[in-house]
């Protein structure tokens, strides 16, 4: 049976804990916390080509799971990661937007949310949270896919040749009266948990070493 994983997780180390490079675009995670990251093997990461000039980099756990263990009781996990992304020399690189997917059980009258938030650069402007929330009104229980996309109002583009520092987080809670039908979130499996939308330019000459930002419309 799924349970809920309590134990805090907390790694963070000079060296990259995982990278991932491809064509030019790299992807590293320098580290990551919180009740619901896993400790055994906690992701894999990938960088794949999204068309010109853009990439996408995908996080996926080995498990992230809440599941309503007491009557009335909220149950939540949470797991919070910093990304660096860098472009090749010469290159800028910017997060436009994120996706997280997963699926949900309810039992009659449980409650389920979970939350997606990302930040990069500087500035109030470039956080962005997107939040998914379902309530069984319904005397069967219920069950059904979790997908949830937050895109930023502003593109931070990174200083040249340097890297664009990214935090993506990950919150799910579920509540139920009764607990003999399970009531569980899970953002798991072997497919991609979170993807980063990564767009790339070439350097110009007036942003040499400097972070610009490209407002929202």
């Amino acid at each position: 049976m799924l349970t809920a994983i309590l134990a805090t997780a907390l790694l963070a180390t000079s060296a990259p804990l995982s990278s991932a490079l491809v064509d030019g675009v790299q992807l590293d995670v320098t580290s990551y916390h919180g009740t619901g990251c896993p400790a055994d093997k906690p992701y894999a990461v990938e960088v794949e080509p999204g068309g010109t000039g853009r990439h996408v980099a995908s996080i996926r756990f080995s498990e992230f799971v809440v599941q309503a263990l007491t009557p009335q009781q909220p149950e939540s996990v949470d797991c919070d990661l910093t990304l660096n992304i860098t472009g090749d020399p010469g290159t800028q690189v910017a997060i436009t937007q994120a996706r997280v997917r997963g699926s949900y059980v309810l039992a009659p009258r449980a409650e389920g949310s979970a939350r997606l938030t990302l930040s990069s650069g500087p500035g109030a402007a470039a956080n962005a949270t997107t939040p998914w929330a379902q309530t069984n009104t319904t005397a069967s229980p219920r069950k059904g896919p979790i997908t949830a996309e937050v895109t930023l109002k502003d593109t931070v583009w990174s200083g040249c040749g340097t890297p664009a520092a990214v935090q993506l987080g990950l919150h799910a809670e579920v509540r139920s009266d009764q607990t003999a039908v399970p009531t569980l979130i899970t953002l798991t499996t072997g497919e991609a948990v979170a993807t980063v939308d990564v767009e790339r330019r070439p350097c110009p000459d007036r942003q040499l070493g400097r972070t610009s930002v490209r407002k929202g419309q």
